[in-house]
């Protein structure tokens, strides 16, 4: 994550992309399956202390953490890994308006195209 805050042109959105396996309750191979996904961003805030996934156990999350919606997550895991976006359905997910929380070190920021804007990216080194 960069230290600064950064300008998102106008018809642009912005994914995050899995780059190192999160931590979190869930087993190695579920967490796994999420190492190259890329999810639209919600929103990031201060770690500081956030609730486990189902133990609701505080964890110290030093920094910042990306939030990505729970539905939009699973529908994305769904093609390339399956079995693990099953997992996480076995156990009532998505929660309606909750979010999967990632440590920002464990992503990668993209700018893209919004394929839903209607409109192309203002900045004309876009690429």
């Amino acid at each position: 994550m960069p230290d600064q805050p950064f300008f998102v042109p106008t018809g642009c959105a912005i994914l995050i992309e899995i780059v190192r396996v999160p931590n979190g309750e869930a087993p190695e191979w579920v967490r796994q399956a999420w190492l190259g996904l890329q999810m639209p961003l919600e929103y990031v805030s201060l770690a500081h202390k956030l609730p486990q996934i189902f133990s609701g156990e505080p964890v110290s999350l030093p920094g910042l953490a990306v939030h990505v919606d729970q539905e939009a997550a699973l529908f994305l895991l769904e093609d390339p890994w399956p079995g693990a976006a099953a997992w996480w359905r076995k156990r009532g997910f998505p929660k309606s308006g909750e979010y999967f929380v990632f440590h920002a070190d464990d992503v990668k920021v993209l700018v893209v195209p919004n394929p839903w804007s209607g409109s192309q990216p203002s900045d004309p080194n876009f690429d």
